[in-house]
């Protein structure tokens, strides 16, 4: 609730919060709905790859959500449950979270979206860092991946680039996405550097 608040101070465009009830046994929480229809409505169940002219869509979607993601960061938050279904599209074409995901939730081993998950959410991630704001850029990654060649990958240590699986994916997006999906959460760029690069490969 706390950070709905900050978030809406700041002028930042999440659900607002409404009401907090507590008592002994059980707490309710209740914050407002955002209308709009998720990644998975907008671009498919992600069972075929997308042409060209949806990719592009996608990317700019994509550059929005980038915004939508720093504001959360900058409150030291990430949101660590990044999936097509909790990334909504709006009729003014605006891209938008449908809440704050893990945001104000402690690292619980095997969190996050089957399919989606960063390697540091991992039960068994052998010694990585703890989930933060580069876990949010892995799992964008990873949903963008999955929409553009129409399947996840089959291991995440070895990652096929994008292009192989659709001709229609410009060249330039390999190296951003590829990237995003470093094991090594060290070699993965901030939210801010990965919105740069995709917007420099979109021209």
């Amino acid at each position: 609730m706390r950070l709905l608040d900050r978030l809406e101070e700041q002028q930042q465009h999440f659900p607002r919060s409404l009401a907090f009830e507590q008592d002994i046994h059980t707490f309710t929480f209740a914050h407002g709905v955002i209308e709009g229809r998720s990644w998975g409505q907008m671009f498919g169940a992600a069972g075929k790859p997308l042409d060209r002219v949806l990719i592009r869509m996608l990317l700019r979607s994509a550059l929005a959500l980038c915004e939508t993601l720093r504001a959360l960061h900058r409150n030291r938050c990430a949101h660590r449950a990044l999936s097509p279904d909790d990334i909504l599209y709006l009729d003014n074409q605006r891209t938008l979270l449908r809440d704050v995901g893990l945001a104000t939730w402690r690292y619980k081993p095997g969190e996050g979206a089957d399919g989606y998950r960063a390697p540091e959410q991992d039960i068994a991630n052998g010694g990585l860092s703890l989930p933060g704001s580069h876990t949010d850029v892995y799992q964008l990654g990873m949903v963008l991946y999955h929409f553009i060649t129409g399947h996840l990958p089959a291991s995440t240590k070895q990652i096929v680039e994008p292009s192989a699986w659709n001709k229609e994916l410009m060249p330039e997006i390999d190296a951003v996405l590829l990237r995003a999906l470093a094991l090594r959460i060290k070699e993965r760029p901030t939210i801010a550097d990965f919105s740069a690069a995709l917007r420099r490969a979109l021209r």
